[in-house]
């Protein structure tokens, strides 16, 4: 599925390991996406719907030169787009990568699963942060603290 960017969707890690769609924002890109699937059904298949299972995406990085973190000087720093696989996973590290684009970096492309009836991918739950035990971790808060540091 490839979409403009903001999506409207809501991701949720599931009991199962999965990322799943777990809500589709009313007015949102994903929404209207999935109303017109409802009048079309040659394009059901190519539209997201709650429950599936999201695979990979693109995710947009930073490329930023070890000059930049020294002297301040981000010259050399490229955004680009990579393919960011969800197998595996922690939560946090997914949503972080969903977060990484703005609508300027154009469409987001979505490879999506699709529970078949009577999958076992079928019924899913969705996991809740205390029985899933992430933390973001010391490092990561760190590296966010030295990079605010540099810009003052």
């Amino acid at each position: 599925v490839e979409m403009e960017r903001p999506l409207g969707v809501t991701f949720a890690p599931a009991k199962d390991g999965t990322i799943r769609v777990g809500e589709l924002i009313k007015g949102g890109a994903a929404a209207r996406e999935s109303a017109k699937a409802q009048v079309d059904p040659t394009i059901r298949d190519r539209t997201m719907q709650v429950g599936d299972c999201l695979r990979c995406f693109s995710a947009i990085s930073l490329a930023v030169p070890a000059k930049a973190s020294l002297v301040g000087d981000l010259e050399g720093t490229v955004r680009r787009a990579e393919l960011f696989g969800t197998t595996n996973q922690p939560w946090a590290r997914v949503a972080q990568a969903l977060r990484s684009g703005d609508p300027g970096d154009g469409p987001v492309t979505l490879v999506l699963e699709r529970p078949g009836p009577g999958s076992v991918l079928e019924e899913w739950q969705e996991q809740t942060a205390e029985g899933k035990g992430e933390e973001v971790p010391v490092q990561v808060n760190i590296v966010w603290l030295l990079s605010g540091l540099t810009f003052l």
